[in-house]
């Protein structure tokens, strides 16, 4: 049975003996941004926020702000602190420490998705987000805390957004399911996803609409009764369909539950593949 738990900080680098919660601000954003803290912590549970951050208003980049309601199979604790960190990042107006942390805990805390260079999701995520807008990645880099993050949101600002032009990922359509190049999960990941729901008989009967484990996430377009084992087969095809070992696909017009009509995505991150 899932339980809406909760908001606690749990361990979550384990190699290096450190504790998000028993550290500093700068020392837990440092080592973050330096891969030092474990990909996953903190077993089930379901993660809600409104999203709502004054800083990102005062400096007009309300773009940023998004809901995030989604259950993790894996990797609770560590999305929790991360968004413990992004509430401490937003009153001390550090614009560009929220974004990373705010986007962070959004694609359910992996660290694989978040990695600071050119060719990352987060990097791809931030170009469709500002359209190259040059001024926003100075405004990120500037009210940044750390200097791995400011150097990183630098070197954007020169980069082009049109993603289509230099992604090789090939598109396919098999019947109603699409492959393509957003917000993409390793395949590896999503198997360890079809692993988690097969046979899993934990219900979500109204919300939220997003599963992550491992790395990969599905999500589906509206509400509605969802026994977790049920999407195991939507995720497989997924699987057994796009060629590539990175890749998002849509399940087109499916029933979920007793909806008809519904797009299920399999992705990288939880706010579907859009």
């Amino acid at each position: 049975m899932l339980f809406l738990f909760a908001l606690v900080s749990l361990v979550l680098p384990f190699a290096y003996a450190v504790q998000l919660n028993h550290i500093d601000y700068e020392g837990a954003v440092n080592a973050l941004v330096n891969s030092l803290a474990d990909d996953v912590s903190g077993n089930e549970g379901i993660v809600s926020h409104t999203g709502i951050y004054e800083s990102l208003y005062q400096e007009d980049l309300s773009q940023f702000n998004f809901t995030i309601n989604y259950l993790s199979g894996d990797n609770y604790g560590k999305v929790d602190s991360l968004l413990k960190l992004a509430s401490q990042a937003n009153d001390k107006d550090l614009v560009g420490d929220l974004v990373y942390l705010a986007h962070y805990a959004s694609v359910g805390g992996y660290n694989e998705y978040m990695q600071l260079n050119d060719k990352s999701s987060f990097a791809k995520d931030l170009l469709s987000f500002c359209n190259n807008d040059a001024t926003i990645f100075t405004k990120l880099s500037k009210s940044s805390s750390n200097q791995k993050l400011q150097d990183f949101f630098q070197k954007l600002i020169s980069q082009e957004s049109d993603t289509s032009s230099s992604n090789n990922l090939e598109k396919r359509y098999d019947g109603t399911y699409t492959c393509d190049d957003k917000h993409t999960a390793v395949k590896g990941s999503c198997v360890l996803l079809k692993n988690y729901l097969w046979g899993n008989p934990g219900t979500i009967p109204h919300g939220p609409r997003a599963v992550c484990y491992a790395g990969c996430c599905v999500s589906w377009s509206m509400d509605a009764p969802v026994v977790l084992g049920d999407l195991a087969p939507r995720v497989d095809t997924c699987i057994q369909t796009c060629p590539n070992d990175q890749f998002s696909c849509i399940n087109h017009d499916v029933v979920i539950g007793n909806v008809y009509g519904e797009d299920v995505c399999v992705s990288g991150r939880t706010k579907f593949c859009h």
